[in-house]
């Protein structure tokens, strides 16, 4: 984790275990019962389709990544596992354009965005997916025949 991290929940208010995306059922509460709730917190799995030495033949595998969404008041703040390789390249064009409603809208609308364009993506995973399963399937059909 990046020493800055830390710092910057701190000063926010925001536990630890939202910095670090631990979401395991053992580590109890996402907040500190001695701080007011005052943001919300949400866990989304980003599913991306990358490039692994260890992965297919062709070198693609599915990749996935917890990233942990918290929404304030004022500001909304991500913590992803991986620093490259997401799929909020379009909130961010949207988040540079003028006159935009993402730029006027509140810190909730931003969230809204970024959840959006992860579950966005999941179709061009469950295409990929699909892609895969009509591949193997055509080698299988070429491996038995006599």
């Amino acid at each position: 984790m990046r020493p800055d991290v830390p710092e910057c929940g701190k000063g926010l208010l925001v536990d630890r275990r939202a910095q670090v995306g631990d979401t395991g059922a053992a580590a109890g509460p996402w907040f500190h019962p001695d701080h007011p709730l005052d943001h919300l917190y949400v866990v989304v799995k980003m599913l991306t389709v990358g490039h692994d030495a260890e992965g297919l033949e062709d070198g693609e595998a599915l990749c996935t990544e917890h990233t942990s969404i918290v929404v304030g008041e004022r500001f909304v703040l991500t913590f992803q596992e991986q620093r490259e390789g997401d799929v909020f390249d379009p909130v961010r064009k949207r988040l540079r354009e003028q006159g935009t409603k993402i730029r006027s809208a509140g810190p909730d609308f931003l969230a809204y965005a970024l959840i959006d364009a992860i579950v966005d993506h999941y179709f061009v995973v469950l295409e990929w997916i699909g892609d895969r399963a009509h591949q193997l399937e055509e080698e299988l059909l070429v491996a038995t025949r006599p």
